[in-house]
């Protein structure tokens, strides 16, 4: 909640969508490059999805392996990573099961942490 406060207060945002377009306005001949401008209209429903796949090929990834999930994925094994409890976890992900939840972790390799790797 601090980041996001701290986020509108920079922006200026008091009231309407909190996740909103930024671009850039294109550039006057012989004139420094505009800053980015805020909209005021919400981000799209596929934005997020747009944003993060045009990441993942601009670092190499196909665009195609990633997605707005992929945030939500990663948050929630991030959290397991640092033993946060399952409860929270499915409360923060908004899972109506833990069935749901353990689809979205990534485990890794169940048996780099396990007790008896060495005789397995």
């Amino acid at each position: 909640m601090r980041a996001l406060t701290a986020g509108l207060d920079t922006a200026g945002i008091t009231e309407g969508a909190v996740f909103r377009r930024i671009w850039v306005p294109p550039a006057a001949p012989d004139s420094p490059p505009p800053l980015p401008r805020l909209g005021s209209e919400a981000l799209a429903p596929r934005s997020i999805a747009r944003i993060v796949q045009a990441r993942a090929a601009a670092a190499g990834f196909g665009r195609l392996e990633f997605g707005g999930h992929s945030l939500k994925r990663g948050a929630l094994t991030t959290g397991m990573q640092q033993k946060a409890h399952a409860a929270q976890l499915k409360r923060l992900g908004r899972h109506k099961t833990f069935d749901v939840l353990g689809e979205y972790l990534e485990f890794g390799d169940l048996f780099e942490s396990h007790p008896l790797r060495d005789v397995l």
